[in-house]
């Protein structure tokens, strides 16, 4: 809500003519205060708000409200992992810097090499998209599970990929970071070619140019379906047992 409530205040005032001592006055407040609200730097009481809407006869939810129109272009000539990967990095800009104006993002930002390269935020917004995408504590919890938490092979990086519906260039350094994988084996790792293996033991698929409209969805989120599918399936059939 942060410049929302100032700035509606502002607008109402100027729309009945008056000028920030005259509202001041008619309210019973200082110029000062009102200048602060205005300002963003001070948060009226819900009393003092209450008092403004109705003397503005507006809703007290006008300057609570914020109403934002967003979107971001991505390119559909791209893997699907790379514009999942792409719309959580906007993702970030949204909630982070929508304030700041249009973003407008140089392929570079996504590479790891060139990102240092750009302001600052970009590097947050990487770091904020392999997070999203890939958080921690769900990717601990599937090693674990099925791996036994220990140091991974290249086809155990490249189940995690497909689970987790990311490129391998994103997961061979979420696994490095977390300590899956060793400083030589993410050297090796990182000169291979992984798409011909995947093809030999997972039978390969995704990593070509998004040929249709047709979503390709993650490993990862086919179980959550399937998860919920069966326990919806579990809830109706309790339901006609009552």
């Amino acid at each position: 809500m942060q410049g929302v409530l100032g700035a509606k205040l502002r607008k109402a005032r100027e729309e009945l003519g008056l000028s920030q001592a005259a509202f001041a006055r008619a309210l019973g407040f200082s110029s000062q205060f009102i200048s602060l609200l205005e300002a963003d730097k001070r948060a009226p009481s819900l009393s003092t708000l209450n008092k403004i809407a109705s003397f503005l006869k507006k809703d007290i939810g006008y300057f609570l409200q914020e109403k934002e129109a967003a979107f971001a272009l991505i390119n559909s000539a791209d893997t699907p992992v790379r514009q999942a990967f792409t719309a959580a990095h906007e993702y970030c800009h949204y909630l982070k810097d929508r304030h700041e104006g249009p973003l407008i993002d140089n392929p570079d930002v996504f590479v790891d090499e060139y990102v240092s390269l750009y302001h600052p935020r970009e590097k947050f917004a990487q770091t904020f998209a392999a997070s999203f995408l890939m958080p921690a504590s769900k990717v601990r919890a599937i090693i674990e599970k099925e791996f036994g938490g220990r140091k991974l092979n290249l086809e155990q990086v490249l189940y995690m990929k497909r689970y987790f519906g990311v490129s391998f260039a994103a997961m061979l350094p979420k696994m490095r970071e977390l300590g899956f994988l060793s400083a030589a084996q993410f050297e090796e790792f990182i000169k291979r070619d992984p798409e011909s293996r995947e093809a030999e033991v997972f039978g390969g698929r995704r990593q070509g140019k998004a040929r249709s409209a047709r979503p390709i969805l993650s490993d990862r989120f086919r179980l959550l379906q399937f998860e919920a599918a069966k326990k919806q399936r579990q809830t109706f059939i309790r339901g006609n047992k009552e």
